[in-house]
């Protein structure tokens, strides 16, 4: 059977889908039947994503207004009540701060990792209360990051925070319910548009590393978000516990995109 097929009715939670990856989770989601509960802090953007889901045929689509960073923000704003129960939650909300480690501040530090890092804990320790005061299954899949497993220039936080995410989702993995993740390469998004476009700048001054992973992007940003959808909807369901490419939990799938760095 069709791996997308199995997502039919699955009620899945998106964070950070008001642009990016999320977007395309949650379109990659309703299309294949899901019920999609979209959560960011854009309220206009996740209306006009939730109309456009809808009028692509969603089963059901919501919108719910979401600060992963704010435990109260994440305690209010659950898919649970509105959808009836939630299977799915998919951790993607993130933010970057771009710019060499000594002329960011401590609260560009902070506000990076409260994001990507602390936000990714409190909506998965809250998602795993639910299934365990409810004793029903869930499943979470974690959005970490290439820079969570190397390095660049000028994005120490953000690779601090996705290095964070891969083994957070070990360690809960060993405690709670089934964890996974994926790591995304290079390809452009709101969040890594100005390291493209800094990458470009290095490469047309002649360094050859930028200017590979801009002419990549450039490439083969259309087919990115395809591969990154096989290995999600491969976690997101029940079969994915029988699956001889994953173990049950704690795993994470890097999806490059572009020439690994030396």
């Amino acid at each position: 059977m069709d791996l997308g097929a199995r997502l039919k009715g699955r009620r899945i939670l998106i964070t950070g889908a008001s642009s990016g990856l999320g977007a395309h989770f949650a379109r990659l989601c309703a299309a294949n039947g899901a019920r999609a509960a979209v959560a960011a802090r854009r309220m206009d953007r996740l209306e006009e994503l939730v109309e456009d889901l809808r009028d692509a045929g969603a089963a059901e689509a919501i919108a719910l207004r979401l600060d992963v960073s704010d435990e109260t923000s994440v305690r209010n704003s659950s898919a649970t009540g509105t959808m009836g129960g939630l299977d799915t939650l998919i951790n993607n909300a993130g933010m970057a701060s771009e710019s060499l480690s000594l002329d960011q501040t401590s609260e560009d530090f902070d506000r990076v990792l409260d994001v990507n890092l602390r936000g990714v804990w409190l909506m998965a320790t809250e998602a795993a209360r639910y299934w365990r005061e409810s004793a029903t299954p869930g499943a979470i899949v974690n959005i970490a990051s290439v820079l969570g497993l190397r390095v660049a220039v000028g994005v120490a936080p953000y690779a601090i925070s996705k290095a964070g995410v891969v083994q957070l989702t070990k360690s809960l993995a060993l405690e709670l319910t089934r964890f996974n993740a994926i790591a995304p390469g290079y390809f452009a998004t709101e969040i890594n548009e100005g390291f493209f476009r800094r990458s470009a700048r290095r490469g047309d001054d002649g360094d050859d590393q930028a200017h590979s992973h801009a002419t990549y992007r450039r490439s083969a940003g259309t087919r990115c978000p395809l591969r990154i959808a096989g290995n999600r909807r491969l976690l997101l369901h029940d079969r994915s516990r029988h699956s001889r490419r994953w173990r049950p939990s704690g795993q994470h799938a890097l999806i490059p995109h572009s020439p690994p760095f030396p």
